[in-house]
């Protein structure tokens, strides 16, 4: 399954908005996770792959990873004093 075009900003943004609140990794991949889920140009392949449920988990997975790196990134002043 390819993510690349299919995203839009509305599936991370909750994670992103609520990283002030510490949402943790396992937070942020199931909030990913409902995103992708309403995503109708991804749930037709998601749901022709076979276990459905887990290839939603591993994308949602994979982005909350990258989603969560790119934070400490961009914010990193800011996730630092969250850390203190």
């Amino acid at each position: 399954l390819q993510l690349d075009g299919r995203l839009v900003r509305k599936v991370v943004k909750q994670s992103v908005m609520t990283t002030v609140y510490g949402v943790t990794f396992v937070g942020m991949r199931e909030q990913i996770e409902r995103r992708l889920r309403e995503l109708p140009e991804l749930a037709a392949e998601v749901e022709a792959a076979a276990q459905p449920d887990r290839q939603y988990t591993r994308l949602a997975s994979y982005l909350a990873k990258h989603t969560m790196s790119s934070l400490g990134e961009v914010f990193e002043p800011a996730m630092v004093a969250m850390e203190w």
